[in-house]
C-alpha cells in the first residue's frame, strides 16, 4: 500500500541528541539515506493503524526519516495486523 510520508508517525522518535551521542548509528543512517537517494526505498516500511493515532511505523523508522529529509512524498508500506483489527 502506498502511503503519504506526511501521514506516517514514527514508532521510535529519537531526539537529535540521541543521534549525537551515537555517531556509529548516525554514520549507518547516512549510508541508508545515500542508498535511498540513489536507488529509492527498496524494502517496504511496516506500519500499524490505530483509529486514535493513525499510521505508525513499526519497522523502517530510518527509511521514513530519510524519505522526509529527501522530500519523498509517498512510500510503499505493508500493514501489520494488530489486536485492534487493522
Amino acid at each position: 500500500m502506498i502511503l503519504k510520508t506526511s501521514d506516517l508517525n514514527y514508532g521510535v522518535n529519537r531526539p537529535q541528541e540521541w543521534w549525537d551521542d551515537h555517531p556509529e548509528f548516525e554514520a549507518e543512517y547516512q549510508l541508508i539515506k545515500k542508498n535511498i537517494a540513489e536507488k529509492g526505498i527498496n524494502d517496504q516500511v511496516e506500519v500499524t493503524y490505530h483509529k486514535d493515532s493513525g499510521w505508525t511505523v513499526q519497522v523502517g523508522n530510518q527509511r521514513l526519516r530519510a524519505a522526509n529529509e529527501l522530500n519523498i512524498l509517498e512510500i510503499n508500506c505493508v500493514i501489520e495486523r494488530t489486536k485492534n483489527g487493522l
